[in-house]
């Protein structure tokens, strides 16, 4: 057994708009899981308490379930879904992949003429079924549904602009919120459904929907407001929750920086959201959980581009990076302290 202990100790300490970062090690022990290695891992998620990891390769596909010695490639349903007139009938999946409340993966397929769909695909029968109608707006990226599946969220993030709309069964629609600062402040409706990124507007990305429903978790800049360009990476983002019913956006954690990845998954009791970016003091990229009751920002691993949470809250999974490129990917699990 591989076992990683860490003797990283953080100093506490407190600051204008930050939030309490806990000093000493945040985890018992860690542990690296065999995956086949054959592929990266850019994606990580869990099926019934399993471990899956997607990876994508020329518009395909592939997963790799916990405990599994080898990936499955995701099928190519072209024939099905793609419009008649397209005569290359070539249906290329994004690497925007989750798994969905029932179980079933979560794929964004696109035609030869550049039009994404959203699927389901159930892996235990093989089938594959459309589960928004109409196609999405373009780019759409990271999403996330609540636990009936009867509303969704997508963004359409690509760390130079983006924003958040709805989903349902039958379209994806604005979200007419906005977003204020005190200073500034824009409409995630905003340029809908086309985002054209000329400085208009703030950027939100990678809505998470919590697992009771309740609440939606995600990123947001106003940074990125009369800038362009690469400027716009440079732009601190914070981490607003939002409840369902009355959609009241609130800022809970801000000096985030993008740098590689910026995720989000909530703890399965709702207590904790993890986070991926650069954070801190000083200010490293990593995977990083906060407490949504005490405020307080535990450091948990460096160079972890994703996360995912074991049912029991009692440990948390991550993708880590090796090398300076991410030439390497690991899959590490971290049993958590009491993170109070």
């Amino acid at each position: 057994m591989n076992i990683k202990k860490t003797f990283l100790s953080l100093v506490l300490f407190i600051c204008v708009g930050c939030n309490n970062l806990v000093s000493g090690t945040s985890y018992s022990s860690a542990k690296q899981l065999p995956f086949p290695t054959e592929r990266g891992y850019s994606r990580i998620n869990l099926i019934d308490d399993q471990i899956v990891v997607f990876d994508r390769e020329g518009g395909r596909l592939y997963y790799s379930i916990e405990n599994n010695e080898q990936f499955e490639q995701i099928p190519d349903k072209r024939m099905d879904f793609c419009p008649d007139d397209d005569f290359y009938k070539f249906l290329s999946y994004s690497p925007f992949v989750t798994v969905l409340p029932d179980q079933r993966i979560g794929i964004i397929g696109a035609c030869f003429h550049n039009v994404d769909y959203m699927f389901a695909y159930d892996i235990e029968t093989g089938k594959m079924e459309k589960i928004v109608e109409e196609q999405l707006p373009v780019p759409a990226n990271n999403f996330s549904w609540n636990p009936t599946m009867t509303m969704g969220v997508q963004d359409s993030y690509t760390q130079l602009d983006g924003t958040i709309f709805w989903l349902n069964s039958e379209e994806a629609s604005a979200m007419d919120i906005t977003l204020s600062d005190g200073n500034r402040s824009w409409s995630l409706a905003m340029d809908f459904p086309k985002i054209v990124g000329d400085g208009r507007q703030g950027i939100a990305a990678y809505p998470v929907w919590s697992p009771d429903g309740k609440q939606i978790a995600f990123f947001a800049t106003f940074d990125s407001i009369g800038k362009s360009g690469f400027s716009i990476l440079d732009s601190e983002y914070a981490i607003y929750t939002m409840d369902s019913d009355t959609l009241v956006p609130t800022q809970i954690l801000n000096g985030i920086y993008t740098d590689y990845a910026i995720t989000l998954a909530w703890s399965p009791d709702g207590e904790y959201i993890s986070f991926t970016g650069k954070y801190g003091f000083p200010k490293q990229y990593g995977l990083w959980v906060l407490n949504l009751e005490s405020k307080n920002v535990y450091f948990i691993d460096n160079n972890i581009t994703g996360s995912v949470w074991r049912n029991d809250d009692e440990s948390i999974i991550g993708i880590k990076c090796i090398g300076n490129s991410c030439e390497k990917q690991e899959v590490w699990e971290y049993w958590l302290k009491e993170l109070k």
